[in-house]
């Protein structure tokens, strides 16, 4: 998907949120974590594979680390929420 900044922000802090919702998955940033550089290195070599992507590379990192930072994050807020009600 060729979603903006915005959108994948809100993306997957829903997810984040939902996952928490219906898995009682607690925030755990070094899951996280690992989870993207795992993504970036899979992101590398599918890329390679598939010269015409490379220049989408460069932003591998910055776009799974959003995905995984507003992920946390939307667990973290149902947790929040949750401890507050």
């Amino acid at each position: 998907h060729n979603y903006s900044w915005d959108a994948l922000q809100k993306r997957f802090y829903g997810e984040g949120y939902a996952d928490a919702s219906i898995f009682h998955c607690r925030p755990d940033w070094f899951r996280e974590l690992g989870g993207g550089v795992m993504e970036v290195c899979r992101d590398f070599f599918f890329l390679l594979r598939h010269p015409a992507g490379l220049k989408e590379l460069p932003l591998s990192p910055r776009r799974r680390f959003t995905q995984k930072y507003y992920h946390w994050k939307g667990i973290r807020d149902y947790f929040r929420e949750k401890s507050h009600a």
